[in-house]
């Protein structure tokens, strides 16, 4: 089954990006909520044990 062809009605499971998307859309964003993308993560390894 391909994207075009499956309904978001019949999951099972809650869509949690599908409710955030309906939700900020109802309080009149324009643009839809988009998740946070950190390319670069700002930790480095650690150099000995905690």
């Amino acid at each position: 089954m391909n994207d075009e062809q499956f309904n978001p009605a019949y999951r099972l499971a809650v869509s949690y990006i599908d409710k955030s998307r309906h939700f900020y859309a109802a309080q009149g964003y324009e643009i839809p909520y988009r998740w946070a993308v950190n390319d670069h993560v700002p930790f480095q390894k650690l150099t000995k044990p905690l």
